[in-house]
């Protein structure tokens, strides 16, 4: 009666990943965000980046009078000149937490 059991689980493990093979890709860390230079690269030498919430999320790029929200897997991909980078917080409530990944 075991045995039985244990067959039908292994067939069943081997139909579904057959049928659903999972694709995992390593995600490799690249390093951190520079906002500041971020931002004076993408909008002007007179831009600075300014902190308006102290969350992850709190980063704004100044223009002068006017607060510009950004993305920051844009700056990823900006500062280390690769279309495939990413960002992802280490941890939500930390605005310095920000880490650029590739796969």
């Amino acid at each position: 009666m075991k045995t039985s059991k244990a067959l039908i689980l292994v067939a069943a493990l081997a139909t579904s990943s057959i049928l659903f093979p999972m694709t995992v890709q390593a995600q490799r860390l690249i390093g951190g965000i520079d906002v500041d230079k971020y931002c004076r690269d993408r909008f002007g030498e007179g831009s600075k980046s300014e902190l308006v919430e102290n969350t992850a999320w709190g980063w704004r790029c100044r223009i002068r009078q006017d607060l510009v929200s950004l993305s920051m897997d844009n700056a990823c991909r900006f500062q280390y000149k690769n279309q495939n980078a990413y960002a992802r917080p280490h941890n939500e409530r930390d605005p310095y937490s920000w880490q650029c990944f590739v796969n």
